[in-house]
């Protein structure tokens, strides 16, 4: 109640009639793919190959009414506080840290503001977090209906936001590591296998693009490689794009009459053939500017987790400072459950952190928020509740003793 209360109360905040205030520019391309299927009942629109289907469906679903969409995406976001706590103990025994963790998410100003939001993530990030708790289950009872829950869970939330579709990989490493249960192993492998075979392949045979998604080479081009050699070259973001856009023609072997800035927009949904291309610039714009591509990588991390903000108000330096105390607290958090060898909770919030963050700024380090490192609100939130309240008991301890 506590969520939902904070959600609705900032949607109330923020609310503009033609709903533009709840999304930055995505949700208009889901709407599309979702007229798109009440109209030829297929994915057949280049959109799907960039975003799977699975939010444009939701959409679809409820009528492309976006107070409707707003609606449930504020109550999947408040379902998150509720479900980081049945998480949390999944790992700890100490209520206060369960109960810490459920207060936290539910007024955590990241998870607010982007769960009374018109885009992918509320859905994405529950269906995740349903998975992973499915899967700390099956782990613990060696369950197959729970590791299935778990295979389809995370295939769900690669399906509405393709940034976790190879996630299963190390989470399949870290259980053979941790424990030999081979047919819950084997159960929650092959559904995530099939999953991510069954988009591929429709991709390959709709688009002849044997590809999951095609966002990454794109942003990994216009938001990374092209930061790195603004810097270097000193020109304008216009220019850059431009100088881009003429080599991936080039490599491409494309026959394109006009190559101006907006040419970029052409390269999101890629052929095979672009998509080596846009690989091929980034790795020689990186290899040709190692240290400005190093230096990408803490600026990235700072936008990532809300310490460098765009513009400096009273309202961005609070955040700022909450976000390093958040930051921070997870970080100390995670040295004590390496400390204590409590190797279930360590692996558990420091695998998914530890995949998402690599991940986003491998392909990213401008254009981004802390929307990109929302879906680990619930693991960064036990970690940080972990280390207060350990703090705490250190110093109430300390205290005795000096009495």
């Amino acid at each position: 109640m506590l969520a939902l209360f904070a959600r609705i109360a900032y949607a109330l905040v923020i609310y503009t009639p033609d709903f533009l205030s709840y999304e930055s520019g995505d949700y208009i391309l889901y709407r599309i793919g979702a007229e798109h299927i009440a109209q030829y009942g297929d994915f057949s629109n280049s959109l799907f190959l960039v975003r799977p289907p699975l939010f444009s469906l939701w959409i679809g679903l409820l009528g492309a009414q976006s107070a409707l969409v707003l609606i449930a995406n504020i109550v999947f976001g408040a379902l998150i506080a509720p479900l980081g706590m049945i998480f949390a103990r999944h790992l700890v025994t100490d209520r206060r840290v369960i109960m810490g963790v459920g207060v936290l998410l539910a007024l955590d100003p990241t998870g607010v503001q982007f769960t009374a939001f018109l885009g992918p993530e509320p859905l994405a990030n529950l269906l995740l977090l349903i998975g992973i708790i499915a899967l700390l289950r099956a782990m613990t009872t060696n369950s197959v209906s729970w590791s299935a829950v778990a295979g389809l869970a995370l295939m769900a939330s690669a399906y509405t936001r393709p940034s976790t579709y190879l996630f299963w990989i190390p989470l399949v490493i870290w259980w053979v590591i941790s424990r030999r249960q081979w047919r819950a192993i084997l159960v929650f492998a092959v559904l995530s296998v099939i999953g991510v075979a069954a988009w591929t392949a429709h991709n390959a045979r709709v688009f002849n693009t044997p590809s999951f998604s095609t966002v990454a080479p794109y942003t990994m081009v216009y938001y990374h490689a092209a930061s790195v050699e603004r810097i270097a070259t000193e020109q304008p973001i216009e220019d850059v794009y431009v100088s881009i856009n003429r080599r991936v023609v080039e490599y491409a072997g494309l026959q394109i009459d006009v190559i101006d800035e907006g040419t970029r927009h052409g390269f999101l949904a890629a052929t095979p053939d672009v998509q080596a291309a846009l690989n091929r610039v980034a790795i020689e714009i990186f290899t040709a500017n190692p240290l400005i591509t190093l230096a990408t990588f803490p600026i990235g991390f700072a936008r990532m987790y809300g310490l460098f903000p765009d513009r400096v108000t009273p309202i961005s330096a609070a955040l700022i400072v909450f976000n390093a105390l958040f930051t921070l607290m997870a970080v100390i958090g995670a040295g004590l459950a390496l400390q204590q060898r409590a190797w279930r909770l360590f692996w558990a919030t420091v695998l998914p952190i530890a995949y998402y963050t690599a991940g986003t700024l491998i392909v990213k380090s401008a254009g981004m928020d802390t929307r990109e490192r929302s879906m680990l609100e619930p693991m960064l939130a036990l970690l940080c509740v972990l280390t207060v309240v350990t703090l705490v008991d250190r110093f109430r301890r300390s205290s005795l003793t000096r009495e």
